[in-house]
């Protein structure tokens, strides 16, 4: 696993089946084959809307050399997979849905290995690779979108602060330090021309975890925080989960305005 810090960035990872590739205002870093991505990080600062949606579309234009370079373009997983957190940055209302206002995005795309491909094309992959071959085929039509709850599997986000020990944050939030979180209202699946993309509305999390997250919004830059995305198995035969990518990125500040390496 290769890993690179930043001041004010982050680093990038590969553990599953796609290789995180690059993410804005994190120095792009070499990783060993995931379940099969390729990652490269992007970390979007300030805009006027709560919600960055369909990033790729919007954000940035993909390369679809990303995923070839890797062998992975062609099969039935989705060549790219692109993570969108996004994070508000103005406190929650007690009651009521969150009111449009700046906010930021974390964005990380994953090409898929040709490893990952391969074995989705055979008659008996793993529980994992079977799992994502049947999420992207039931996945939205490109430039059509679906929220996390109406899809075939549910999306997981799993967070661990490797520095948790040495943060002064109270024991309510350290007990769910590297405990999934189910993405389903918050979830909207939005399919593109070579790639899916989960954009994770944070504005549309529970009172109480907007409002946690909200108060450690100015500490994130002393956060080392290692994420990996998974998709539910509902049976014994769609287990063992699988990471389907990773990513670490420590020391992000909101505050500040990075480019994209």
């Amino acid at each position: 696993m290769g890993t690179s810090d930043a001041p004010g960035g982050g680093c990038s990872t590969g553990i599953g089946l796609w290789h995180l590739r690059w993410m804005h205002g994190c120095l792009r870093v070499p990783g060993p084959p995931n379940l099969g991505l390729s990652t490269q990080f992007l970390h979007v600062p300030q805009s006027s809307s709560v919600r960055h949606a369909a990033h790729a579309l919007h954000g940035c234009v993909l390369d679809d050399g990303f995923a070839r370079g890797a062998g992975g373009a062609d099969g039935p997983l989705a060549p790219i997979f692109v993570v969108n957190i996004q994070m508000p940055l103005t406190a929650p209302p007690t009651f009521g849905e969150m009111p449009d206002g700046p906010c930021a995005s974390t964005v990380m795309y994953f090409g898929c290995t040709a490893a990952a491909q391969q074995e989705a094309k055979g008659d008996n992959p793993s529980a994992a690779i079977a799992l994502m071959r049947e999420y992207c085929a039931k996945a939205p039509k490109p430039g059509e979108s679906r929220k996390g709850n109406e899809c075939c599997y549910t999306f997981k986000v799993i967070a661990k602060l490797e520095n948790i020990d040495t943060l002064p944050l109270p024991a309510s939030l350290k007990r769910f330090n590297g405990k999934p979180a189910l993405i389903n209202k918050s979830g909207l699946l939005h399919a593109g021309e070579g790639y899916l993309e989960m954009d994770v509305g944070i504005d549309k999390f529970t009172f109480l975890a907007k409002r946690g997250l909200y108060s450690v919004l100015d500490s994130l830059k002393t956060f080392d925080i290692h994420a990996g995305f998974v998709l539910q198995g509902n049976s014994d035969a769609e287990l063992p989960e699988q990471i389907i990518g990773s990513a670490r990125f420590p020391c992000v500040d909101y505050n500040v305005t990075h480019g994209m390496f």
